[in-house]
């Protein structure tokens, strides 16, 4: 029976690689490019996270605000409904913009690092 090391974290990370002795370092199972898919899954995960957020933040926003104005003026639905209607573009084009900006910062320090 096969004993294996629990605490080892670093099983699918080896320190070198054949592709990597040959000269061949962006082999398709090389360690750089496992790290560099590893980092472009980070970048996208960033950028979820990010414009999610922001979405997320606006949309409440806008409803209490609007449920605020409501109640103050006597206005049941018209604030809410406008409101959060009228946020919905913005936090489109922010989580856009932000997510645009992170996608371009990666691909800045990939091509940087590559010439």
């Amino acid at each position: 029976m096969a004993q294996y090391d629990l605490n080892d974290d670093d099983d699918d990370l080896p320190s070198h690689t054949a592709g990597a002795e040959s000269g061949d370092a962006a082999t398709p199972g090389s360690l750089e490019t496992r790290l560099k898919s590893r980092a472009a899954w980070t970048v996208a995960l960033a950028a979820v996270e990010q414009s999610g957020c922001i979405v997320l933040l606006i949309t409440i926003g806008t409803l209490l605000i609007g449920i605020a104005l409501d109640g103050r003026l006597q206005t049941k639905p018209m604030f809410t409904l406008c409101l959060t209607l009228g946020g919905m573009p913005v936090s489109l084009y922010l989580a856009w913009r932000i997510a645009n900006r992170i996608v371009q910062r990666f691909l800045r320090q990939n091509s940087d690092q590559t010439h």
